[in-house]
């Protein structure tokens, strides 16, 4: 699963991994547990299902500053 985001990073939601693709091309494993589906809420935390893990629903947040979640 592809979701751009409001930073206009890449995030690549896999069965097994998530990978954030920032816009200056560098990509990050963002967590070693997979997903399906991600979007964005208003305040631009990402929230990112467990792919049927049972994990439930993991929520990032940028901190101010930073360019990883």
């Amino acid at each position: 699963f592809l979701f751009k985001d409001s930073r206009k990073n890449l995030w690549i939601a896999t069965s097994s991994e998530i990978y954030l693709l920032e816009s200056d091309g560098k990509i990050s494993r963002v967590n070693e547990t997979g997903g399906n589906s991600v979007f964005e809420d208003r305040s631009g935390n990402v929230w990112v299902d467990s792919g049927g893990d049972n994990l439930g629903i993991r929520v990032y947040s940028y901190q101010e500053g930073k360019s990883l979640p």
